[in-house]
């Protein structure tokens, strides 16, 4: 495994016709959905008490009362944020959680590209490639 391919994407996110490329980009093997804030807490609890192992990535702070949720802190700048997301989906995918929440983002016009981001990796999440 070499580090070497940060520089690599860092290039590619500024060449202006390759952002169309990035947009088939990572997609989880493991089911993403998106919750409202509010609701995270509750919405990982009810899957972690179905017995599945849940993977979540919250602004927040864990919630320590439970252990059978992963918890990824994420950075509340949008900047951060969007370079960590990738990083934090495969991470949770090698975990094999059953599920990742994602926390939904803030509104404002630096969040909406990352959104629309996890909207894609949303869609494209829990899809097996075939045998």
């Amino acid at each position: 495994g070499g580090g070497r391919a940060d520089a690599h994407s860092a290039d590619a996110a500024h060449a202006p016709r390759v952002s169309g490329a990035l947009a088939a980009h990572y997609a989880p093997r493991t089911p993403l959905r998106l919750v409202q804030s509010g609701l995270l807490a509750a919405e990982a609890a009810a899957l972690a008490g179905e017995g599945s192992r849940v993977a979540v990535l919250a602004h927040g702070l864990p919630d320590p009362r439970d252990s059978r949720l992963i918890w990824q802190a994420m950075p509340a700048d949008p900047a951060a944020y969007a370079q960590e997301l990738y990083a934090s989906l495969r991470t949770a995918d090698m975990l094999d959680a059953d599920f990742i929440l994602v926390e939904a983002l803030p509104d404002g016009p630096a969040w909406r590209a990352i959104a629309d981001r996890l909207g894609r990796a949303a869609v494209g999440s829990g899809a097996s490639p075939a045998g």
